[in-house]
């Protein structure tokens, strides 16, 4: 199955990936999934386990840590 070209378009920007080749982009690019988050949605909260790397493709986020002895 052929992988999104918008997908394909932005892992190509990273500089992590930056030196894969074409069907090395295509295998990354098929193990990604877009996702859209509304304001005020949670990409991650402290302490719970991730769901892998998040590129934000437009608009904006906060990291925040949150101190537990608070």
């Amino acid at each position: 199955m052929a992988s999104d070209p918008f997908i394909q378009r932005h892992i190509r920007n990273l500089p992590l990936f930056e030196r894969l080749t074409n069907p090395q982009i295509e295998l990354v690019a098929n193990a990604a999934e877009v996702i859209q988050l509304q304001p005020g949605q949670f990409a991650f909260q402290q302490g719970q386990p991730t769901r892998g790397m998040m590129l934000f493709v437009a608009g904006r986020g906060v990291l925040t840590r949150f101190n537990a002895n608070n």
